[in-house]
């Protein structure tokens, strides 16, 4: 079938291409091409058929006219029973039939086998999109059933009859003949027994079921064996086990019955029960499909049933004592040595899985079980144990194990935590990235409770999120849940999206959902969209910027108004590049004064920078960015032109701190030294003091203090660093 996917026309299909098929009908189609179990996958709105080579061959008077094609059309006359079952499973309910009776074809020709079906939902991305099923024949396991109940039937009648009475019937049943035991047991004469004059000494309470037990004996040409009460001459009832048997002519018909009653009252003596009943223990452990063994008190083998033989080579008298241990794989002998002897030391039950040689000398996987025997005084005899052989069970097993592992590594591939989790008890299982993205460490086997979870939800959603829990559990739809948590590992806040569904089984409620961390998402989301405003708001706050420069700037000649130009735009323009370089979610104020001091920043000739910063990382809003640029250009401008760094003695400090914490506030101090003399402060105020004035005070909405001492200028600035500036008052130099 691999081939015929492969080479398979899907666009002319519901399933289109078969490169646009989704990663999970790609895994669960390569799964079931690769199962040698009977399965077919319904995919789609039309439940379009996808099955293998085992599912074909039991269909071989529709395949391959129903590969590819929805069910429906495949299986018509069968809708009626399947269409229910398949409306059930896609709202998320699996069923399983157990040894269902189907009739099929086996070698072009009709046959009946028996099968056990499942129908289990398929997922993609959280949602039933199809269906899974499967089919497992188990005729073999009906049919060795079957033989078995024979086998016991036969093992009846090789039991020898007890005499006692004896009596014989016609082939339809009337009783001909009764000895002399009968007579002097009942007390009936003679003339009153035959042909049914018998019933009338049973037990009134025995009547009904030893008569429809001789007539079903009669209708199937079978031993008759029924146990009853019969009424002794004294009125006594004492309980009798009456067998009989059918006497057949050469073509194999009834023609008479042979039978005995035995007084079973008084039981043979312990031992002698004990030992017919070793003796059916026997006969029945040689008829059944899986090895019977029992041990000793000394913990050898007294007793290994005939399937023992027919699954590993060894003869019975090969396996007794300890000889069952050679058959066992080497890997496994020493650890099943172990818990067997483990068990007898203790005298308690144990299992084992292990592997035993098979007649073939192949390796097939085997379950070991066994309890204590106890005498009634509770005297430990030994063990009485069964072998069955469960290779089968084992490689699905390991198939399950690799579709889980496939599974794990797809919602690794796209960083998705997945959980379980019953919501009667809180208990649930999930997937390493799901604790991961709690900040969790990883638990034993995944396994944790629901309020480790829940408990990191952040106290705003906490509302939200109950909300939207309950209205889709009610409703039995699937949600999705935006919100944020409190990460365990360093409490740090991350937005989390989270798909679920509520799977409907009998006796358990659950919630399966896949979890994501969106937290970068939501992060870029509302950088884009702060960055659009901050675009919005700069472009028309520089432009007046560059209005009020370009109009309140005065200067004697061309070339100087040029100069003051370029200065200001220039400080303008390294505020928009720090701003763009952290997407406009604003700027740090260490490399902004350093964008307006860095020709004085490095050593000159004699060894040391003319201006030194100091101060911790200050992180300006995108709004202070330009203002608190600009502002720092007016200083360093007036400090090139009249202050410290007009001559090379000349020295600046700039310093800056932040004070209180409702508001917190921004100290910038500006100490200039070793520069010109200053005897007194200017006679009027230029244009730079009012543009700086108007920039700490308008639009950083500060304080200002500028002392001119003969030692240089000193300019405290104090501005709120929480403050908003509107994006309708963009700058206020024009103050």
């Amino acid at each position: 079938m691999g081939v015929v996917v492969r080479e398979q026309d899907w666009s002319k299909t519901p399933l289109g291409p078969r490169e646009s098929w989704p990663l999970s009908l790609t895994i669960t189609t390569d799964l079931v091409l690769a199962s040698p179990v009977a399965m077919c996958i319904l995919w789609g709105p039309d439940l379009t058929q996808v099955y293998n080579d085992a599912f074909a061959h039991m269909i071989p008077d529709q395949h391959p006219a129903a590969f590819s094609q929805p069910a429906r059309e495949g299986w018509l006359k069968a809708w009626g029973f399947q269409a229910p079952i398949y409306e059930a499973v896609l709202q998320g309910a699996s069923y399983a039939f157990k040894k269902q009776k189907l009739a099929i074809f086996r070698d072009k020709m009709p046959d009946e086998a028996w099968f056990d079906l499942s129908f289990s939902p398929l997922r993609d991305r959280g949602v039933i999109v199809g269906i899974l099923t499967t089919a497992l024949e188990v005729t073999e396991q009906v049919r060795t059933e079957a033989a078995l109940r024979e086998s016991e039937a036969r093992f009846r009648t090789l039991v020898n009859l007890a005499p006692n009475f004896v009596w014989f019937a016609t082939s339809d049943g009337h009783v001909q003949y009764l000895n002399d035991r009968w007579y002097a047991f009942t007390g009936q004469p003679p003339n009153e027994a035959p042909p049914s004059g018998w019933v009338t000494v049973l037990h009134p309470d025995d009547v009904a079921h030893t008569i429809a037990a001789w007539a079903a004996a009669r209708a199937q040409s079978r031993t008759y064996e029924v146990e009853a009460r019969y009424r002794r001459w004294d009125r006594v009832y004492r309980w009798h086990i009456v067998r009989a048997e059918p006497v057949k002519d050469a073509e194999g018909r009834v023609t008479s019955w042979f039978g005995s009653g035995t007084d079973i009252h008084d039981r043979k003596l312990a031992e002698q029960a004990l030992a017919e009943s070793e003796k059916r223990f026997r006969n029945m452990a040689d008829s059944v499909p899986v090895v019977v063994w029992t041990t000793d008190m000394t913990g050898a083998c007294t007793y290994i049933s005939r399937s023992w033989r027919e699954l590993t080579g060894q003869s019975e008298a090969e396996a007794l004592g300890r000889g069952w241990l050679h058959a066992t794989h080497p890997e496994d002998r020493e650890e099943a040595d172990r818990i067997f002897a483990e068990a007898h030391a203790h005298q308690t039950p144990f299992h084992l899985d292990y592997r035993l040689r098979d007649a073939d000398s192949s390796w097939r996987w085997a379950i070991d079980a066994a309890v204590p025997r106890l005498s009634e005084e509770g005297e430990f005899l030994g063990f009485v144990g069964s072998v069955i052989d469960i290779t089968e069970r084992k490689l699905a097993e390991q198939e399950l194990a690799k579709s889980e592992a496939r599974l794990r590594l797809a919602t690794e591939a796209v960083e998705l935590g997945v959980w379980d989790v019953g919501l009667d008890d809180g208990e649930g299982i999930g997937t390493a990235r799901l604790f991961e993205i709690h900040g969790l460490p990883m638990p034993e086997g995944g396994r944790a409770s629901r309020n480790t979870l829940t408990r990191l939800v952040h106290p705003d959603d906490v509302p939200v999120v109950r909300a939207q829990h309950l209205r889709a559990m009610r409703q039995g739809s699937p949600t999705k849940i935006t919100c944020r948590i409190q990460r365990a590992s360093d409490g740090a806040e991350r937005w989390i999206e989270v798909n679920g569904q509520y799977p409907v089984e009998p006796g358990r409620h659950r919630f399966l959902a896949v979890v994501a961390d969106i937290t970068e998402r939501r992060q870029a989301e509302g950088r884009q969209a702060l960055l659009a405003r901050e675009v919005d708001h700069r472009a028309k706050n520089a432009l007046a910027v560059v209005q009020a420069a370009l109009r309140l700037t005065k200067a004697p000649d061309l070339p100087s108004y040029i100069n003051t130009i370029q200065g200001r735009l220039g400080a303008l323009a390294r505020a928009q590049t720090l701003l763009a370089e952290d997407r406009w979610t604003g700027a740090d104020l260490r490399s902004l004064v350093q964008g307006e001091l860095a020709a004085f920043l490095t050593p000159h000739d004699r060894g040391s920078p003319q201006a030194e910063l100091s101060g911790p990382k200050v992180a300006l809003a995108a709004e202070m960015a330009q203002p608190m640029s600009m502002a720092v250009h007016e200083l360093a401008t007036n400090a090139v032109k009249h202050g410290a760094l007009s001559v090379s003695s000349g020295r600046l400090t700039v310093c800056w701190q932040t004070l209180g914490r409702s508001p917190r506030m921004l100290r910038l101090q500006w100490s200039e030294s070793a520069g010109p003399s200053v005897p007194f402060p200017p006679a009027r105020r230029g244009f730079g003091s009012r543009m700086l004035e108007g920039l700490v005070r308008k639009q950083l909405g500060g304080t200002l203090s500028l002392s001119w001492s003969t030692t240089g200028l000193v300019c405290d600035i104090h501005v709120p660093l929480e403050r908003r500036i509107t994006s309708d008052s963009p700058h206020s130099a024009r103050d």
